[in-house]
């Protein structure tokens, strides 16, 4: 187990650690969430405004009599199946992380830790880590860094490892 990894990887110090044994949040873990939730603000903005200036050119190409093309609705359409995909994950996203902030309480788990792997499409693998029955999706560096068979603390809110010994 390779604790000083593990912070890095996790982006936590002994600070948060402290905190996080005592059940908080630290204001530097509240902040990368308020970030996460804003980010996802962010890019929910920019794809409304990226759909909106496709149905802008819609309506000036209407309202010049120009001819509409297959391509312009095709795109309008297409464009806005896969944005409403993506505007949903980072809406899911946002929701998440305001939940984590909402509940402002770090819960823990010991134990022996155990890693999978799940592979999804033709490249991709999910990676988890997990003690008992409660698991966590990881990247995976930190899936890397955690040694199979190991007990293991983890503090976390929700679904997110804020911090491990």
């Amino acid at each position: 187990m390779n604790d000083d990894l593990l912070g890095k990887l996790l982006n936590f110090t002994d600070a948060d650690l402290k905190a996080n044994r005592t059940g908080n949040l630290t204001e530097k873990q509240r902040k990368h969430l308020e970030w996460e939730v804003n980010k996802s603000r962010i890019l929910l903005g920019l794809l409304v405004f990226g759909y909106l200036i496709l149905i802008y050119d819609l309506v000036t190409t209407v309202m010049q009599n120009q001819p509409i093309t297959t391509a312009m609705i095709r795109n309008t359409v297409g464009f806005g199946i896969v944005w409403s995909f993506f505007g949903y994950n980072f809406y899911q996203k946002m929701r998440y992380h305001q939940k984590i902030l909402a509940s402002n309480t770090v819960e823990s788990i010991d134990g022996v830790l155990w890693r999978s792997e799940e592979r999804v499409f033709l490249s991709s693998t999910l990676h988890y880590v997990g003690i008992a029955d409660k698991k966590f999706r990881v990247k995976t560096k930190i899936y890397n860094a955690f040694a199979e068979d190991e007990q293991y603390t983890l503090y976390f809110t929700n679904d997110t490892i804020l911090s491990v010994e």
